[in-house]
Formats: C-alpha cells, sequence, structure tokens
C-alpha cells in the first residue's frame, strides 16, 4: 500500500534551491545588462533632444550659424532652456545636466550639431564621448576678420515688456580698415541686420541680438522689464489666538491679516513678480511702510481702516485695496440709576409728585465697540419696600467682553399703615370715683417709621353698663395713618387679704418670671368674684377680694 507524502524531502528542496541559484547566475548579468543599456539610451535620447532644440534655435537666430565651411558655433544648454526651446534635462537622479551644443558647418547650406552633456559631478552618471565635443569657436580662422569693425549706437538696451524691439533700432555700422584708411562697408544710412531680426519682448530677461560680419561679431543686449504693476492685494484675515476666519465683526483678540498679489504683464504671462508689500493707516502717499514678509499683526482696539498694495520686483505700485478691522478688549462697564432714600408715596406731597413704585435700572455703556442689546439696559420695579436687595446681571459687549454688574440695592416705598398694640382696660378709676384714661398704647411702622408725636387718643365714650369706647389714631412720614378702638371698664383697686395661692393646679398660665427683680404675674380669676393674684412659685402670693359684682383683674376691680 502507498503511504500518502504530506511534504518535501530534503532532496527535494535542494534540488529546487540549486535550480534557482543557476537561474539567478544567468538572469543577473542580463538583467544589469539591460539597466546600462537602459540608461545609454536615456542619455543618448537627450543628446538627440539637445541638438534638435539647438537646430530650431539657430532657424530663428541664424546670425549664430557659422559662416565658413569647417567653422564652428557653441550654443549653451542653459541659453536653449531660458529660450524656452526645451526643458530642463536632468540625470537619473533628478539633478540638472550641463552643457552644449556645437554647431559646424561642413558644406554650403548645410550643418551638423553635436550634443556635449555632462550629468552628474565632473560627468559621474554621463559625459558625451562625441570627439566633436573638442572642437570650440577659438578655431575658426577668417584671413582678413582682424580688418573689421562693428561698432553699435549702445551695447545695452531697456524694453517695456511687449514694445517692439527690432535688430536695427541698435545701429550696428560695419568699418573696414584698409591701409590705414577706416572704410564705412555699408554706406550712410545702411546698418547691419543682427539675430533675431525681432526681439521676443513678451516675456522678461535679457535677449542678445548677434550681429556677424566676415567672422567679427558682437551682441546688443536688450533687457525686457516689467512695466505693469502688479494687482490690488486679497486681503484673508484669521484670529491670532485659534487661526479661525476673522469675518469682520467686533472681536476682542488680535488680527492676523495676510496679503496675496499677483503681478502678470499680460493674461497668462508673469511679469518680475511681487517683491513687498506696503500698509498705511490712511491711505495717503508718504505714510505706507513696508513689511518684511506677506502678513500684519494687528492689536490696537477700535473700528479702524487699514490699506495695503504690492510693489513689484521693478518697483511698480500696484493698487491700493483697504480692509476694516474692529477690536475691543476692554470690558464694558455698568452704571446703575433710580435708587432713592426718600420715603414715597408721600402724601403730604401733591398727588403729581408722589411716586408709588420705584424702578432700579443696570445701564451697560462700552467706550470702544457697544453693549449687546440684549445687556444695554436691566431693571427691576419695586412696588413695595424691602430694606436691601443684590441685584446681578451679566453685561456683554459686541466683543463678547464680559462684566458682572451687581449692587445691594434699598427700595424706600412704603404703602402699609402703621400698627397700634394697647393693653387691656386703658380706664381707671381712683378713690373719688373719677375715671382717666391710661396711655399702654404702643404704635409702631415696618417701613417709614412713625411721624414725631402723631399718636392722638379721644377722650372715653361711654357705652353703658360701665363699658366704654376709646379711639386712637397715629400716622406714619409717608402719612398712611392707623385707627384703633379699645373697650374699656372702669375700674377701682381691690382689697388683699392673705389666702393660700393654688396658681399652678387652677390658673391658667399667661407668663413666666423673667428673673429676680421683675415679675409678670399669674391672675387666677374664681366665679364667686374672689380671685387670686400670683407672682410665680418664685415669689410670696398675694390675694385681692372684690365686692360682688366686681371682675378681678390682678389688683383691679371691673364693673
Amino acid at each position: 500500500m502507498r503511504k500518502n507524502k504530506k511534504g518535501f524531502s530534503l532532496i527535494e528542496l535542494l534540488g529546487v534551491v540549486v535550480i534557482l541559484g543557476i537561474l539567478l547566475i544567468i538572469a543577473i548579468p542580463q538583467v544589469y545588462k539591460y539597466i546600462k543599456k537602459g540608461k545609454e539610451n536615456y542619455y543618448v535620447s537627450m543628446e538627440r533632444e539637445a541638438s534638435i532644440a539647438a537646430a530650431n534655435y539657430v532657424e530663428e537666430y541664424r546670425a549664430l550659424l557659422p559662416r565658413q565651411i569647417g567653422h564652428v558655433n557653441e550654443i549653451g544648454l542653459n541659453e536653449l532652456v531660458e529660450s524656452r526651446f526645451i526643458d530642463e534635462l536632468k540625470d537619473e537622479n533628478g539633478d540638472s545636466c550641463t552643457g552644449k551644443v556645437i554647431v559646424e558647418k561642413t558644406k554650403k547650406d548645410s550643418y551638423e550639431y553635436y550634443a556635449c552633456l555632462e550629468c552628474g559631478e565632473n560627468g559621474r552618471y554621463y559625459k558625451s564621448a562625441n570627439t566633436n565635443c573638442g572642437k570650440s569657436i577659438a578655431d575658426n580662422k577668417y584671413a582678413d576678420s582682424e580688418q573689421y569693425d562693428l561698432v553699435p549706437v549702445q551695447l545695452d538696451y531697456s524694453v517695456a515688456q511687449f514694445e517692439n524691439f527690432t535688430s536695427d533700432i541698435p545701429q550696428v555700422k560695419v568699418y573696414k580698415n584698409n591701409n590705414g584708411v577706416r572704410e564705412d562697408v555699408l554706406g550712410e544710412g545702411n546698418y547691419l541686420e543682427g539675430n533675431p531680426k525681432q526681439v521676443d519682448t513678451t516675456t522678461l530677461g535679457v535677449k542678445p541680438i548677434v550681429y556677424y560680419y566676415h567672422g567679427r561679431t558682437i551682441t546688443v543686449n536688450v533687457h525686457v522689464y516689467d512695466d505693469t504693476p502688479p494687482s490690488a492685494p486679497s486681503v484673508a484675515m484669521v484670529k491670532a489666538i485659534d487661526n479661525k476666519i476673522y469675518d469682520g465683526s467686533w472681536y476682542s483678540g488680535d488680527i492676523i491679516a495676510s496679503f496675496k498679489s499677483t503681478d502678470y504683464s499680460a493674461k497668462g504671462v508673469k511679469g518680475t513678480g511681487v517683491d513687498y508689500y506696503e500698509v498705511s493707516a490712511t491711505g495717503e502717499e508718504g505714510t505706507y511702510t513696508r513689511l518684511d514678509n506677506n502678513t500684519e499683526t494687528l492689536t490696537g482696539e477700535g473700528e479702524y481702516t487699514r490699506y495695503v498694495r504690492a510693489v513689484d520686483k521693478e518697483g511698480h505700485v500696484g493698487p491700493t485695496t483697504s480692509y476694516v478691522l474692529r477690536i475691543d478688549k476692554t470690558p464694558p462697564t455698568c452704571s446703575w440709576t433710580g435708587e432713592s432714600t426718600d420715603w414715597q408715596p408721600n402724601l403730604n406731597l401733591p398727588e403729581e409728585q408722589r411716586v408709588y413704585s420705584r424702578t432700579i435700572v443696570a445701564t451697560c455703556s462700552d467706550a470702544v465697540s457697544d453693549c449687546m442689546t440684549i445687556s444695554k439696559i436691566q431693571q427691576k420695579t419695586y412696588e413695595d419696600s424691602i430694606e436691601t436687595e443684590h441685584l446681578s446681571y451679566a453685561m456683554f459687549d459686541l466683543a463678547g467682553n464680559f462684566t458682572d454688574c451687581n449692587k445691594d440695592v434699598a427700595v424706600y416705598i412704603d404703602k402699609t399703615p402703621p400698627v397700634i398694640t394697647a393693653k387691656a382696660n386703658p380706664l381707671s378709676r381712683n378713690n373719688t370715683k373719677t375715671y382717666q384714661f391710661i396711655n399702654n398704647t404702643t404704635p409702631s411702622d415696618g417701613h417709614s417709621g412713625i411721624a414725631n408725636e402723631t399718636l392722638s387718643c379721644n377722650p372715653a365714650v361711654e357705652l353703658g353698663s360701665g363699658k366704654y369706647n376709646v379711639t386712637c389714631e397715629v400716622y406714619d412720614n409717608v402719612g398712611l395713618k392707623s385707627t384703633v378702638t379699645f373697650q374699656a371698664r372702669h375700674s377701682y383697686p381691690g382689697t388683699p387679704y392673705s389666702c393660700q395661692c393654688n396658681c399652678h393646679s387652677v390658673c391658667e398660665w399667661i407668663s413666666h418670671c423673667n428673673d429676680d427683680e421683675y415679675y409678670d404675674f399669674y391672675d387666677c380669676y374664681y366665679v364667686d368674684g374672689l380671685f387670686e393674684h400670683c407672682h410665680d412659685e418664685c415669689s410670696t402670693c398675694t390675694c385681692y377680694r372684690c365686692p360682688q359684682g366686681g371682675s378681678p383683674s390682678g389688683s383691679t376691680c371691673y364693673y
């Protein structure tokens, strides 16, 4: 019976390793070879690209072509890049390559182009091996070239971008020294034509015009400059504390303003670019201050306008942009009104001068922004008096600053009449049977207070059966009056006698002993007309007797 195999044997694994090793030995050199070949093709392709760019360049600037067979000219790779005939050439590490293109006239109207590149330090990654790269413009020979001079009116011109400029503007003359005699080769009014004939002034920079004549050459440089000012800056503002967008409303912290401006001479055509920004508090000439960067931090309080403008690298000043800031770092203040220590309503005053309620008002004020509408006025109206109350209101300004406005207020409104309290039996009779009013009344007022000496009581009025009415009235300080009528009986002193008091068990207790010198009384009343008058358990008991028909109260009999 055959057993199932669940894995590889050691011999099988060794065999697989050996086979893989053989394949790697064969494959690695081939892979390296392909990589090397790929690199070579990459650099050869760049050489071909540079040669084509040089051919296109001299087609436009034909004065750069050699005039005699065997002569050469050199075109720098950087010149081709700056003139936008070729993109920057880079090596395998992304670094720029340097070099030139040699143009050689091989026969009439026939030219050869040899690209000479060097990539990496000292050509570490690639260096063109073409032997023609050794040729130089210094090797060109003209039999009589030393006899000619090229003389322009001037060698350097400054031209605004998009301004027309042709090669005849420099007015280059050609002179020949013929046996000591200087001759005008071209004749009066005629000038040498250079290459290019029409200068491209759409882009900025130095544009060379090369003039050739019989082996002699001269270059006139045309400096194309930007004469268009930059755009008005856009302004973006954020809060310094958290970098959140500032919307222009009142804010309680610092604000950072950032500026951005463009500098284009025409659509899609860049100028020299923005050099710096200037800011001003007035927008008037002479008040602008240069910034070190494109931001400004604003810290001053108040509502104010700032002005900013951009200056390009040619010194042209662009239009101004204004922006408004509202900064308030100071909390609001509050004031209180409505309080008065004069009690009202004063009935002693005319009606139109009486005050029946008081309104305590807390008013918010802010010197920089303003108070929020809900915080401007807080108030409470009182219809009657309270002695004191603590009022507290939260007040905010428009920037969100907070003030706790609080105060203990007193209100002086009194609409409550005074009170008169009196002890019972305010009439007494002496031994001559003359009745006299005993003034045991007490006036009181919890608000404005009792007016001085306003308490008055009328004479007793007999009601019959020994009963009488006594009427008293009193005024408080706002003129409110209280009237109270007391009912009373006439009385005379009772006769004391010796007795045994039983106050604790029989009498109704209505008071107690306060201290050793003053006692309230416990009075005991009996149906037989007798009564006991006890001081308390601390004192001696004294009893009084009333004749039949008398009503005892303390030591007094009432009829």
